[in-house]
């Protein structure tokens, strides 16, 4: 070890006599880089030592990742390798990089020349990851209580991913050190909830509270998902994760969904003893959004709300609402590929204003199952002085699937009963856009709901 500091000393110095000698042509200069030279060359070739150190070792998963390596030869050439294991399912990632003159790697501040992606990607190494098997294509953890591992490894000159993945090349790995990544936090109280007919999993941040409160929904595919709502209880907020859908004895069709059930959802998170008075947030994906749509528009215990690639009109069977009745579009994954069949264009859109909540809509521009064109239709019939209180972020090249920053795209995958939905999306685009989303949605919700941020 001190060889190599001592080596990387004297390339710092080397640098440093040639700016002098820039200005000084005194001998004594060359001859004493000439030494140097010699000196710095025999503990590089003999003693140099690769260390790969990653941070945090521990950390959620919406935390950026810094990735360096120091004691390599000058411009020596090498492959940084990812690979994420967790719950049967594997993702892996590599780059190439070559050492600065100090033998170094950062990857915040030196491109890729090449791999999984090019150009400096600080967080390249995690959304740049592809499934590693055919059966799961899209990154969702089931047991939140337990974070992925990431191992990180530093391999000798440039080669592709699956050379990365070889044991024939285990000789090539220089450094190897492993990093955890979760969605909740230590302290974070997941509570199951099974009360009357609702079913889902409320998330209790750390402290004693109160707490800004958010109803977490997602799309139509069915089932409990956790991942978002531990992770925004990791950053402060009250999360009822709701299940509405294929899940423990809840309904198994579209067509048997009713909105008091999502009322009901409402009322019980803004009575919660630990939640901050004054209103609740919502969030919801897909067919979840359109339910988001609905609670803003019809119950007014919603001050904040966050729709995520969906349309403002009721996802449900004709509704009797309040003694309005609400014309509901029910989806299919036939008509989601034919453009002109969810153009809504004899639909009401949803009086999204008429309690005032702050509305945020996420809209990725290449989501191939709620097209953007059906967005915009809808939202031009939303009267202008009612629009105020809306805002909508267009999203260019991302899909349909807008997850948590990092996280792998998923361009297409098979979902309940094997079918093959296409959910679109271009990597270095979707990436932008999921970490950006989540900065937005974090402050949506901490300026509607609350002063105080995590």
């Amino acid at each position: 070890m001190w060889c190599h500091r001592l080596s990387t000393v004297l390339r710092y110095t080397i640098i440093r006599l040639k700016g002098k000698m820039a200005d000084n042509s005194n001998s004594e200069y060359s001859s004493a880089t000439r030494r140097l030279h010699v000196i710095g060359r025999a503990l590089s070739r003999n003693n140099f030592s690769p260390t790969l150190l990653v941070e945090p070792s521990d950390a959620l998963i919406d935390e950026p990742l810094s990735v360096r390596v120091s004691g390599l030869q000058l411009h020596q050439k090498i492959t940084l390798s990812a690979v994420l294991r967790g719950e049967g399912k594997e993702f892996a990632s590599c780059a190439h990089y070559t050492a600065d003159d100090a033998g170094c790697v950062d990857t915040a501040v030196q491109p890729s020349e090449g791999g999984s992606f090019n150009g400096i990607e600080p967080e390249g190494l995690l959304w740049a990851m592809t499934a590693q098997n055919t059966s799961s294509k899209r990154l969702l953890i089931k047991d939140v209580t337990r974070p992925y591992d990431v191992t990180i490894s530093v391999h000798s000159d440039h080669m592709d991913l699956k050379s990365t993945q070889s044991p024939c090349n285990t000789s090539s790995v220089l450094d190897t050190t492993h990093v955890r990544r979760g969605y909740m936090r230590d302290g974070v109280q997941r509570i199951p909830v099974r009360k009357g007919r609702l079913r889902g999993t409320l998330f209790m941040p750390l402290g004693e509270g109160p707490y800004p409160a958010v109803l977490d929904m997602f799309g139509g595919t069915g089932g409990l998902f956790e991942f978002r709502a531990a992770l925004l209880a990791s950053r402060g907020f009250l999360t009822f994760a709701l299940a509405y859908l294929l899940h423990d004895g809840l309904p198994r069709a579209f067509e048997e969904l009713d909105f008091d059930y999502f009322l009901e959802a409402a009322e019980m998170l803004y009575e919660h003893p630990r939640a901050q008075p004054g209103g609740i947030g919502v969030i919801g994906s897909s067919f979840g959004a359109g339910l988001t749509n609905m609670l803003a528009s019809f119950c007014d215990k919603v001050t904040a709300a966050v729709a995520i690639n969906g349309v403002p009109v009721s996802p449900l069977r004709d509704q009797d609402i309040n003694g309005q009745t609400v014309i509901g579009y029910i989806p299919s994954v036939e008509a989601a590929y034919d453009e002109q069949s969810v153009l809504y264009k004899d639909y009401d859109v949803l009086p999204i204003w008429r309690y005032g909540a702050k509305l945020l809509h996420l809209v990725s521009e290449d989501d191939k199952v709620v097209f953007v064109s059906s967005y915009r239709h809808l939202m031009a019939k939303v009267p202008q002085d009612k629009a105020h209180n809306i805002q909508t972020v267009f999203y260019p090249g991302a899909g349909h699937l807008l997850e948590p920053p990092y996280a792998p795209l998923c361009r297409e995958s098979y979902v309940t009963g094997g079918t093959r939905v296409l959910w679109g999306g271009e990597r270095k685009s979707h990436a932008v856009a999921q970490e950006d989303s989540w900065k937005r949605i974090l402050d949506h919700f901490n300026t509607y709901l609350s002063k105080r941020s995590v």
